[in-house]
């Protein structure tokens, strides 16, 4: 009979008898008891793991458990020399497979706006989502006051529709936005401007792209209103035109309504100062308009033939 270790049924204990001593120094394999140090314990448990060597032509084999209370470790060491070496490139492609899964998402970011046109099946008026809230502000009118509120303003930002009369007599305030990636849009005149002059929106449009360096994602009329003739030039530049769910004027807060979009406009005549802005910043937890609007379904208002 092969020489063995393993349990006597006399004794249930683990022990190596004489050959198998003999065996195990053949083969450098120690075999170690430990005192008794776990009374309660009375089934096997047994773990290992594999160590090599810094030059990789030894290998270690570690067994350890315990049984009856009684802890017990067997140690195997093997030279293995060339018979081993396309394991061990193996092992060398397996570490580095790892690390690359492990390290090279974490370097990925995910873009902070999510550039998505037809939010709708057809030329509609986006102005409520059902989840969050999200702020827009209308600037056409502002000074350094502006620029300086513009410096410290703080992520999560609202979106700013920017009227590019403005930004071209302030472009520092232009550059500002720019450099500080807060969400920025097109923000045009009253909507009967635009049937009137048919290359308004073209020529906003560029002096847009020109400002910030991209195309907007968002339009705006000034008064909401969107005639058919920049219904379609909206369409044919892939860009969606923004309503809102309540434009307020300051004074008291309007209520909190799921998936609101409020905006806030800053133009000459107007009477909002930025600490009503800050006031309505603080008065709730405020999220982009993609994620009021993407969370679930969007609400829309028919734009008029």
């Amino acid at each position: 009979m092969a020489p063995q270790v393993g349990l006597e049924p006399t004794t249930d204990r683990l022990t190596a008898d004489c050959s198998t001593t003999e065996l195990l120094r053949n083969n450098s394999i120690s075999f170690y008891r430990t005192t008794k140090i776990i009374p309660r314990l009375q089934k096997i448990a047994i773990g290992f793991f594999i160590v090599f060597s810094s030059s990789l032509n030894d290998f270690y084999i570690i067994a350890c458990g315990a049984h009856n209370g009684q802890a017990f470790i067997i140690k195997y060491s093997k030279h293995v020399g060339k018979e081993l070496f396309v394991l061990k490139k193996i092992g060398w492609i397996i570490i580095i497979c790892t690390l690359i899964l492990v390290l090279w998402p974490s370097s990925i970011k995910a873009p902070q706006i999510l550039s998505v046109f037809k939010l709708t099946q057809e030329p509609d008026v986006v102005v409520r989502g059902t989840s969050g809230s999200a702020l827009t502000l209308d600037i056409s009118f502002g000074d350094s006051a502006l620029e300086n509120w513009i410096a410290e303003l703080e992520a999560p930002y609202p979106l700013l529709l920017v009227d590019t009369a403005w930004a071209i007599r302030f472009p520092d305030s232009a550059e500002l936005i720019r450099k500080k990636n807060i969400p920025v849009a097109l923000l045009g005149k009253e909507g009967a401007a635009y049937e009137e002059d048919s290359a308004l929106f073209t020529k906003q449009l560029e002096e847009f792209t020109t400002l910030f360096e991209k195309k907007p994602l968002w339009f705006r009329t000034s008064d909401e209103v969107f005639p058919k003739l920049l219904q379609e030039a909206l369409w044919k530049h892939e860009i969606n035109a923004l309503g809102s769910t309540l434009r307020w004027k300051g004074g008291k807060l309007p209520p909190h309504k799921k998936g609101e979009i409020l905006t806030v406009a800053l133009e000459r005549k107007g009477k909002t100062t930025l600490d009503d802005i800050d006031r309505l910043l603080d008065s709730r937890e405020f999220q982009s308009v993609e994620d009021v609007l993407f969370a679930t379904d969007i609400k829309t208002k028919k734009i008029p033939e």
